[in-house]
């Protein structure tokens, strides 16, 4: 990544909240947005796990089991997506997201809910990657 493409924290929150991101600015875009980094982070860091570690290790169980389960995929991408900010590569949490994450759950815990539902079907869809044992 170029130092021009290269996201801050403060750019990030500042496209977070903005109305001209790629592809329009409604509240639900960001939101989506924020869902899609917010699952690539966190079923891509599971993946990692499975690579990484023996599978007799508990952080690699814990992985596998959550990555074969959708429901609660979807439970940990929800709680992700509305707690901390995702971008590209790059997360930020804590008060300085406060008022973004309070405007962007505007949209209400059902539409989010769908959302995130989608988010992580198309993920399955495009292939977990589980390795045999």
């Amino acid at each position: 990544m170029t130092k021009q493409n290269e996201i801050t924290k403060e750019g990030l929150l500042k496209l977070a909240f903005s109305a001209t991101i790629p592809g329009g600015g409604s509240r639900e875009q960001r939101m989506r947005n924020n869902i899609h980094h917010a699952a690539n982070s966190l079923i891509g860091g599971m993946e990692n796990t499975l690579q990484d570690l023996s599978p007799d290790d508990p952080e690699y169980k814990a992985a596998k089991a959550t990555l074969q389960n959708r429901d609660q995929l979807v439970h940990d991408v929800y709680l992700a997506a509305t707690t901390e900010l995702y971008g590209e590569g790059i997360n930020v949490f804590g008060p300085q997201c406060a008022r973004v994450l309070k405007d962007l759950k505007f949209l209400g815990k059902e539409k989010i809910m769908e959302l995130v539902q989608a988010e992580v079907d198309e993920q399955i869809r495009n292939g977990i990657e589980i390795p045999e044992e």
